[in-house]
């Protein structure tokens, strides 16, 4: 299920947060080509993301048309292509919500600066130790990803690609991937058929940028390795707090390959099958 809370002390802020039979949509690699990775389960880097559906009163083309039923098939998709650099990113929660500072940015009549968009960000919704995507309807750009200070990555809900052969059919998943890409280390590409060039719907990545992606992990502020969240969501299991063991041992298991840790997993989800029944 995808529970949806409205914050009464801020009427326009409704949070939709990933939970429970959620977890099995929402965070998962497809599974239909395990072999499409050379990284064996236990070597997957888990990352998380909060996604943002803006809208705005004044400035209809703020309003994204996304709902969170899009952004969860969409990042099913963006799995799929960082299986290559074996990442997965996963939803920490979907906020719907009206952008931030909109007095300021309705000044610009001939269109917003790009540099201006750190400004579309609600303060309510930040968090430093998150990726943050915030989805709009219409930028002068597929994508934008600001590194600077707690940053975020901006991407136009409207974008268009070149098609190239080879390439994905799923524009927003693609737009997605490439700017996460730029929070990742990767810079632009001329090859048409990889992640990183602009503007067609290439998303190969070649073995240096792999490595990059990789290296460039630690220099997040929240990152985990299957071990390490399995043991985070078994510390919530022991305590008592079975509902978000759950989510944590759904998207485990949704993580293509096999491993012990997994069958942990899976087992965990039994007992608390058990405990619920």
């Amino acid at each position: 299920m995808v529970r949806l809370s409205a914050d009464v002390s801020n009427p326009g802020y409704f949070m939709i947060t990933v939970v429970l039979a959620a977890a099995m949509v929402v965070l998962s690699v497809s599974c239909g080509d395990e072999s499409s990775s050379k990284f064996g389960y236990e070597e997957f880097f888990l990352v998380p993301v909060r996604a943002h559906l803006i809208q705005s009163r004044n400035i209809p083309q703020l309003s994204t048309k996304l709902r969170s039923k899009d952004v969860i098939l969409l990042m099913e998709k963006v799995n799929e292509i960082y299986s290559q650099a074996g990442v997965h990113f996963y939803l920490e929660s979907i906020w719907q919500e009206p952008a931030g500072s909109e007095s300021i940015l309705s000044g610009f009549k001939a269109g917003i600066p790009l540099n201006m968009y750190l400004f579309l960000r609600p303060e309510q919704s930040l968090d430093q130790n998150l990726v943050h995507l915030y989805y709009v309807h219409e930028l002068p750009v597929n994508g934008l990803t600001i590194l600077k200070g707690e940053g975020g990555v901006f991407i136009n809900d409207s974008a268009r690609l070149i098609d190239v052969k080879g390439g994905t059919d799923d524009t927003l998943s693609r737009v997605t991937s490439h700017e996460l890409g730029h929070v990742l280390g990767m810079t632009h590409t001329v090859s048409s058929s990889n992640l990183m060039n602009e503007g067609t719907s290439g998303f190969q990545m070649d073995e240096v940028q792999v490595e990059v992606v990789r290296n460039h992990i630690q220099y997040l502020k929240n990152y985990s390795s299957t071990g390490s969240f399995f043991v985070d969501g078994n510390a919530k299991f022991t305590g008592g707090q079975e509902g978000k063991a759950k989510s944590y041992f759904e998207i485990l298991v949704s993580i293509a390959g096999e491993s012990p840790i997994k069958y942990a997993a899976e087992e965990k989800l039994l007992e608390i099958e058990a405990i619920k029944n």
